[in-house]
């Protein structure tokens, strides 16, 4: 996207919601999830001119957009992690351009971003009985002629600072609520590769809709399903294989010297389960998808799809040694026991 236009989508004003629109805004999903009364009282919550988006932020100016958003997020939930500019780097300008949407208040990025970003060698993270102490956002892996971005990589080493294991994780706040589609665009060029997935063979058709003039993704028995994270978690899965056969690269920081021979590779799926009806539905969708993934012809064998999805609710609320990652204002934020 051009600069001009992306600053012209970006500097549309914003202004302080009002107390009717907080009302409405807090009672319906997904911003029935989050707990903002606190930043509504102290004026800091703002609805753009379309009246169905808020934000920390007034003016989305792309000019001063980088610096004004991270200090915006450090205030609003204290933050003091280890290397935060890097690490907020790495979150907001990868091909996603997540600075664009970073202090929305239902973003995905900036739902990973607070939840993930004290991940250390002091502020470990327990996912599977594995230990993680280094994490990085926004990791860009080669997919066919398009690439795929991982929200959240966590990496686990061991006492000699050797990676045991590499962990890619798709995160999701509320956009799997959308069943509004029941079929995806998608590429042509993917149909090969998703027939060495066996993808068709069970839950999937792959069909040409004449009246959109494109190729779709939609199951078999036209089930409504998010099928947006069908495509995504299989684009995942391709870029992951890139990444192993082109020597861990994608990931800048990683010492290969410190890779074990026998490092294992983890590919799963994070969401953010407030709302059980909805989440139950992508739940049995993501069964699907695991067992298409584990159909991949000559798989990987360091390569690892998770069988189950992951919570955020199990990994920083039910796990306490987890929620210790969490401060105050991000566990009230999303509506964690405090």
């Amino acid at each position: 996207m051009k600069k001009d236009k992306l600053k012209d989508e970006n500097t549309m004003p914003y202004r302080l919601i009002s107390d009717e629109e907080y009302e409405k805004f807090k009672s319906k999903a997904p911003y029935n999830a989050l707990d903002f009364d606190e930043y509504k009282k102290k004026g800091q919550v703002f609805i753009n001119s379309s009246g169905d988006s808020l934000s920390f932020l007034q003016c989305h100016d792309i000019d001063s957009l980088n610096e004004e958003s991270l200090n915006i997020l450090k205030a609003r939930f204290n933050l003091n992690t280890e290397d935060l500019e890097g690490k907020f780097d790495e979150a907001t300008h990868g091909a996603g351009k997540e600075i664009n949407r970073i202090c929305t208040l239902i973003s995905s990025s900036l739902c990973a971003f607070l939840h993930f970003s004290n991940v250390s060698e002091s502020n470990p993270i327990t996912i599977n009985e594995i230990e993680y102490n280094e994490v990085h956002f926004e990791v860009k892996n080669k997919v066919i002629t398009n690439s795929s971005n991982m929200d959240v990589v966590l990496i686990s080493k061991d006492e000699n600072k050797d990676i045991k294991t590499i962990l890619f994780l798709e995160s999701k706040f509320s956009e799997y609520l959308d069943l509004s589609e029941d079929k995806k665009d998608i590429s042509s060029k993917y149909d090969d590769e998703y027939r060495k997935f066996g993808l068709f063979k069970k839950y999937y058709d792959f069909d040409y809709d004449f009246d959109k003039n494109k190729w779709v993704l939609k199951g078999n028995d036209n089930r409504e399903a998010f099928f947006e994270g069908v495509k995504q978690m299989i684009s995942h899965y391709i870029g992951v294989e890139n990444f192993i056969n082109d020597g861990y690269e994608s990931i800048k920081k990683i010492n290969q010297d410190k890779l074990k021979p026998d490092c294992q590779v983890l590919l799963g799926e994070i969401l953010f389960s407030a709302w059980p009806d909805e989440y139950k539905n992508y739940e049995e969708e993501y069964k699907k998808i695991y067992e298409v993934l584990n159909s991949r012809e000559n798989p990987k064998e360091n390569l690892i799809v998770l069988k189950n999805l992951l919570t955020y609710k199990e990994l920083f609320e039910d796990n306490k040694d987890n929620s210790k990652i969490l401060n105050e204002k991000i566990r009230k934020f999303y509506k964690y026991d405090i």
